[in-house]
């Protein structure tokens, strides 16, 4: 396609943006498209459009991740481009401008989204959120795909499982449970769990309790009077009280917490009456910051709780590491769920339920979809996808095990962004054992062994000390989910079929280098100056004392290898070569086979033929046909059969000489015999 060739294809832009703002106050912008044609007119399956917006004067606009809706030919988008919009601090009105541009720059429409207004107080909740989605005539043969991947799930009907979760929320709200806690892996479905709440409690309770949710991912460098404003304006905004938070300016607050929780508060549950106010306080371990906000903030909350009687919160948690601990301690070992995989059922449900009258699954297909998820709901999602549009190119309702097993590497493909997010908050020991335990489970499963092999006997093989971290790491990886009790096999199927492609342990073994880098790169600033002095003693002491922060700095260790091999320590040389080699071989097996030989010849030197003929076999066991070290070792043959042949002559010299019988006559009469 040339970049002066407009769209081709007629699209229907659905958007949803703030109408009326309120000064200071962030908003979530959304962009999606959707092909109104039957016929697609391009050769590639799937097709970028960016969306570029001009907001100014009224926000300040942050794209959510690439700012750019994906059609592809067989099913809509791939998701909604988002943007974070922050309006203005002082009153203004305008408008909106988005123009979407194609993947060579070239703009293909421009939409205004007029009469916006940014004010101090919202006057009509209900006018916050504006809809611009311009009708157009969709072929019956259109089919929208149904799976939900990129968002969390607002609507009740396309939300399935979690029954014990959320009874587990309404028995501790009815018994007055001030403080309960959830918490799960990243993509679990947490910030969908918390968007459902409201509906999925019986409906005689609803009645007696208004839900907030909070999201705190933004606040991760505000401090907690910033915090507290901003929840603050979502309360009165969720229950149309903009007139109260007039009351309580900004600046106010952040000199003076008591306002929110000895005036704000208990006015907001004057106007409730006998309704009690649940904060939901998703993503609460992304507010962790230097400067301690996170402790502040619940610190804050636990004297919140502790004033007011009539208030609830249910923070949902991603991470549990120290600072999750530090929470159990501050509200006194609270009650806690974790939000786990689906059971089987719900998982059908969501395989099974959203396509309904569309597709049909057999029941094999169901098994492999869960098979490959473990009833994780993200990766169901992405499955069932991916499914989907494969039904749309082949025009086949019906969906078999094929089927499923097809898709399986566009899959993996597909939810790449969401694959890297649950490796990327794993420490480097977590992920090298979490690849040891890949790589042996991918052999087990060639060979058909039921308990794969020890990952740590596999990470040894490698040259890898097993520092404490590295022994600690099982137990958090199955603690978070990633590994099932046996700490040898991957939970999810799919995470590890792309764990096997993306990360292999060869190669994730070598980021064990970046393990203390700092404190590594503090002490080798000494480095150019012992070398200048030349005190080979010096330079091993230095590079041993990086090896004792970090044991697998493997750079370090080929280059302690030399400096052994410099001052004539062979034996430990030899073992430092060996362990790089076991590391990356390919990069060191040279550098162990130079090592070897040369060891090899100074022991034949030496006269030590034997050991000097282990060296070589060793060379010969990495490359049988390394024609140095055959020559070696067919010398030194002939060199030990020289020997041989000269110690049997000396020997029979020495019996045909009288002298010898001499000898044997004295050792008899002293024998008596």
């Amino acid at each position: 396609m040339s970049n002066t060739q407009q769209l081709a294809l007629s699209i229907q832009p659905i958007i949803s943006y703030p109408h009326q703002a309120q000064v200071g106050k962030t908003y979530l912008m959304t962009i999606d498209l959707q092909s109104s044609e039957d016929e697609w007119p391009y050769e590639e399956e799937e097709y970028p459009i960016y969306c570029m917006l001009d907001t100014s004067p009224l926000f300040s606009c942050q794209p959510l991740g690439e700012p750019a809706v994906v059609l592809h030919r067989f099913g809509g988008s791939y998701g909604a481009a988002e943007f974070l919009l922050t309006a203005a601090q002082e009153e203004m009105q305008g408008e909106i401008t988005v123009t979407l541009v194609n993947a060579w720059g070239v703009p293909i429409r421009v939409l205004s989204l007029g009469k916006i207004s940014v004010t101090q107080v919202v006057t009509d909740k209900r006018k916050i959120i504006e809809s611009y989605k311009r009708e157009t005539p969709v072929s019956k043969n259109y089919w929208r795909n149904p799976y939900i991947v990129t968002r969390a799930i607002h609507e009740p009907e396309k939300f399935f499982g979690r029954e014990d979760l959320f009874a587990f929320i309404e028995d501790n709200l009815n018994n007055n449970i001030q403080i309960q806690l959830l918490h799960g892996q990243r993509r679990i479905g947490k910030s969908s769990v918390l968007k459902q709440v409201s509906q999925k409690i019986t409906l005689e309770n609803r009645e007696n309790f208004v839900f907030i949710c909070f999201d705190l991912e933004a606040y991760s460098q505000s401090s907690t009077s910033d915090i507290i404003y901003n929840l603050a304006e979502e309360i009165c905004q969720e229950l149309d009280l903009s007139s109260l938070l007039s009351i309580f300016p900004n600046t106010q607050i952040n000199n003076n917490l008591e306002i929110f929780d000895e005036i704000f508060l208990p006015t907001v549950c004057h106007e409730l009456g006998n309704k009690k106010l649940v904060l939901l306080l998703d993503e609460s371990d992304m507010a962790i910051t230097s400067n301690n906000t996170f402790s502040s903030f619940f610190q804050y909350l636990q004297t919140l709780l502790i004033k007011q009687k009539k208030i609830f919160i249910i923070p949902v948690l991603g991470r549990f590491d120290d600072d999750v601990k530090n929470i159990f301690q501050l509200f006194n070992s609270p009650l806690y769920q974790k939000i786990d995989l689906l059971y089987e059922t719900s998982a059908r449900r969501l395989i099974t339920n959203p396509a309904q009258g569309i597709l049909r699954y057999e029941e094999e297909a169901i098994k492999a979809i869960f098979e490959l998820s473990s009833g994780h709901p993200y990766f169901t999602q992405g499955i069932c996808f991916r499914i989907f549009l494969q039904a749309k190119v082949s025009g086949k309702s019906q969906v078999n095990r094929k089927n499923v097993d097809k898709i399986v590497d566009e899959t993996i493909d597909y939810l790449q962004g969401g694959l890297v997010w649950f490796w990327d908050g794993l420490s480097f020991e977590e992920k090298v054992f979490f690849a040891a335990v890949t790589e042996v489970q991918k052999i087990a499963i060639e060979q058909k062994i039921w308990l794969p092999e020890d990952p740590f006997t596999r990470l040894k093989s490698y040259g890898v000390v097993q520092t404490e971290e590295i022994i600690q790491a099982p137990k958090k990886l199955v603690n978070k989910g990633y590994l099932d009790d046996t700490e040898r096999r991957v939970k999810i199927e799919l995470v590890r079929r792309w764990l096997v492609k993306s990360h292999p342990l060869n190669r994730e073994i070598l980021t064990l280098e970046k393990i203390k880098e700092a404190e590594i790169k503090q002490i080798l600033e000494q480095e150019i100056q012992l070398y200048r002095h030349g005190n080979s003693q010096d330079l091993i002491d230095l590079y041993e004392k990086i090896l004792e922060l970090n044991p697998n700095h493997f750079t370090t260790i080929s280059v302690l290898a030399q400096k052994y091999w410099d001052v004539k320590n062979f034996d430990k040389a030899l073992e430092l070569y060996n362990r790089v080699y076991q590391a990356n071989p390919i990069q060191n097996k040279e550098k162990l086979l130079q090592a070897r030989e040369a060891y090899g010849e100074h022991l034949r030197k030496q006269g030590e033929l034997i050991k000097a003929k282990i060296q070589f076999e060793g060379v010969l066991e990495i490359e049988p046909d390394r024609e140095s070290a055959k020559q070696q070792i067919l010398e030194i043959n002939a060199e030990l059969e020289n020997q041989e042949a000269s110690q049997i002559e000396v020997e029979n010299q020495l019996i045909n000489s009288r002298w010898f019988w001499k000898l044997v006559a004295g050792i008899r009469r002293r024998l008596g015999g």
